[in-house]
């Protein structure tokens, strides 16, 4: 019996990716690159949340929700866009908005899925930039919370928070962590002598002189 040319082009396509598969995962670079997204918080936020997307897909088509059921994907919407972005959000967005048009002209609602598809899009991409704004707000609390607010250095609560993490993940793989410890000799005369506003550009001077030395991932 003879192979039928869709299998014969199925199989040798999937031989081909195989081969390529190998050949750029031999590079380092490139394996570093890759194993580093797998790990990073947007990778699981794009794994997760497009699992979901896809789990909502199979219950739409199952149950055969009405249109106003496909707001249900603005759940993925929000999940991705609160880590990845509103760039990611809104492709998101873009994506969910054709599924459901596509069902809705499976469904024969005639020219009305053009209508729910554009509504869709827009609430959707509403409900984008409203995350994207949000998370901004919270980043911006968050780092007046953790930082001085005359230097843009962290304060206590920073350091200790950031530094914690850093050393845990220097336990977990074994690295060596370096703590320096910089005392500027009798500040207070200069205080004193000077006033506290040229004390106060004196500790800036120092944060911006010091920050360019801090190593990536340092603080």
């Amino acid at each position: 019996m003879q192979a039928r040319p869709g299998l014969f082009l199925i199989k040798l396509g999937k031989g081909v990716l195989h081969r390529l598969e190998v050949m750029v995962m031999k590079s380092p670079t490139i394996c570093e690159a890759w194993y580093a997204y797998r790990a990073s918080v947007i990778a699981q936020a794009v794994a997760k949340n497009g699992a979901l997307f896809l789990a909502l897909i199979a219950l739409d088509m199952v149950l055969r929700l009405p249109p106003s059921g496909r707001m249900l994907y603005m759940l993925p919407v929000f999940g991705l866009t609160r880590v990845a972005g509103i760039k990611a959000g809104v492709a998101l967005a873009a994506v969910a908005t054709i599924v459901g048009a596509i069902l809705d002209r499976a469904a024969g609602l005639g020219d009305a899925w053009l209508v729910n598809a554009l509504i869709r899009f827009v609430s959707y991409t509403i409900i984008a930039f409203k995350v994207e704004g949000m998370v901004d707000r919270l980043k911006i609390t968050t780092d007046a919370a953790s930082h001085d607010v005359l230097t843009g250095a962290f304060n206590r609560l920073g350091f200790v928070q950031s530094a914690e993490s850093l050393i845990q993940e220097a336990l977990t793989e074994e690295t060596e962590v370096v703590l320096a410890v910089i005392d500027l000799d009798d500040f207070k005369q200069v205080n004193d002598m000077y006033g506290h506003a040229f004390g106060d550009k004196m500790l800036k001077t120092l944060v911006d002189c010091l920050s360019p030395s801090i190593a990536t991932g340092g603080i």
